[in-house]
């Protein structure tokens, strides 16, 4: 996965909590930053695994463990599952 440089303005209290560098810790900081935006439908849980490089139904079960809505499936959801599965059947011939 390619990984981009941010520069984020935060109280510096917070600087602490990302101060890791474990792939573990960077997946969970980036899945939590991208779960409001999965909340407010910008992107789908489907969008959103992508860019983190798992598969949708795995980061709906980080999120339930994490104690957070996982599952709002919306049209986008269906219709990502749907083009993803065309590829699958394209790319087995």
């Amino acid at each position: 996965m390619e990984y981009a440089e941010l520069t984020l303005k935060m109280p510096k209290q917070m600087t602490y909590f990302f101060k890791s560098h474990d792939p573990q810790s960077i997946f969970e900081t980036n899945a939590m930053i991208l779960y409001p935006y999965i909340q407010n439908q910008t992107i789908s849980n489907g969008c959103a695994a992508e860019m983190l490089g798992i598969d949708k139904w795995s980061l709906i079960e980080f999120y339930e463990k994490n104690g957070l809505m996982g599952l709002e499936t919306t049209i986008e959801d269906y219709l990502h599952d749907i083009d993803t599965i065309r590829r699958v059947k394209g790319s087995e011939k």
